[in-house]
């Protein structure tokens, strides 16, 4: 069989599948244009106002709609934002303060994350440096999160509960979404507040 057999084969065993991810992505853009005309979208949105950010009303107004589509109670929109980690270290800083405990339930997060966070030597500009706890619950035996660890290291001052679905750069398996839902249920029954 050549490879162009091959490959017109695979993607007849699947047509369901692929039909399944158009109607999906559909349903989204639908979602998406909805909620544009909804919220009367217009070229002017998407140009900078005045350069310092304040009554910027384009800027205001894409980020209602992005909550609505997303289903969030608020969204942030900024093309300042370069990277999954500047994203993630701005979620960090906004949601934990000095003394509250940042525990992660999948071990040691990637590297660019840990520079963030500050584990090992805390370095100015650091969450460790200014003054957020850091606690990593260990992985089993298997590379998957602990419950009994994570049910015990959850505590008064865990504000947050930080988990990483893929597995970046280490050995242990990628999280499913419901393995994640079981360990926000640890969590929450170990602390309603984190």
């Amino acid at each position: 069989m050549t490879a162009a057999e091959l490959i017109k084969q695979a993607e007849k065993a699947l047509q369901e599948k692929f039909a399944c991810f158009e109607e999906i992505a559909y349903q989204n853009q639908v979602k998406v244009l909805k909620a544009f005309q909804e919220h009367r979208v217009r070229e002017a949105y998407f140009s900078p106002s005045s350069g310092y950010g304040y009554g910027d009303t384009g800027r205001d107004e894409l980020e209602v709609i992005y909550a609505e589509i997303m289903g969030a109670e608020e969204a942030l929109l900024r093309s300042t934002i370069v990277s999954g980690t500047h994203a993630i270290s701005a979620c960090l800083q906004a949601l934990v303060s000095p003394g509250q405990e940042i525990l992660s339930l999948v071990g040691r997060p990637y590297d660019t994350l840990c520079r963030v966070i500050g584990t090992g030597e805390p370095r100015r500009g650091t969450l460790t440096a200014k003054g957020i706890i850091y606690k990593e619950a260990p992985l089993d035996s298997l590379g998957k999160p602990d419950p009994e660890a994570i049910q015990s290291m959850t505590g008064a001052d865990t504000r947050l509960a930080l988990i990483q679905r893929s597995r970046g750069y280490t050995a242990r398996p990628s999280l499913t979404v419901g393995e994640i839902e079981e360990l926000i249920r640890i969590v929450r029954a170990a602390n309603p507040e984190t």
